[in-house]
């Protein structure tokens, strides 16, 4: 530890324990985002994102994070459905699955179970439309 580390608040600190330590003290909204947007540590982010409660915010994370799980843990507390719907067609991996099971826009759905290029996409997409809406065009197609 270097003796610029003594001056500097602890959720600055080069030792990424001590940030870890810090986001799980702090209840400070604004730093929280000053960590979660400018730290590079992933495990300091996913501590940060679960404290975060600003919408937009956590949009903005779950579409651009360098980190899957931090993005994940992002999407996960979005509501917004015009950023789920984002996700669902442009998302990474997980981010996209988690969006297209909590859809709920129906066309965009029957599209993504006709056209997602990932048979798994597909079939979430599937599923979520038969638990929204059984009576769909969609299923009336394989009788």
């Amino acid at each position: 530890m270097g003796l610029k580390d003594f001056f500097k608040p602890k959720h600055k600190h080069n030792d990424v324990n001590v940030r870890k330590e810090a986001v799980r003290e702090l209840d400070d909204e604004s730093k929280l985002i000053e960590i979660l947007r400018n730290d590079e540590s992933a495990s300091v982010r996913e501590l940060a994102v679960q404290k975060i409660n600003n919408e937009k915010v956590l949009q903005d994370i779950a579409k651009n994070d360098d980190d899957a799980y931090v993005r994940l843990l992002a999407a996960e507390r979005v509501d917004d459905q015009e950023t789920l719907e984002y996700l669902a067609i442009n998302g990474k991996n997980s981010t996209r699955g988690l969006a297209i099971i909590r859809l709920t826009n129906q066309e965009l759905l029957e599209y993504l179970a006709e056209n997602a290029k990932l048979h798994g996409d597909r079939q979430m997409a599937k599923n979520r439309l038969k638990q929204l809406n059984p009576n769909s065009p969609l299923f009336m197609k394989d009788e």
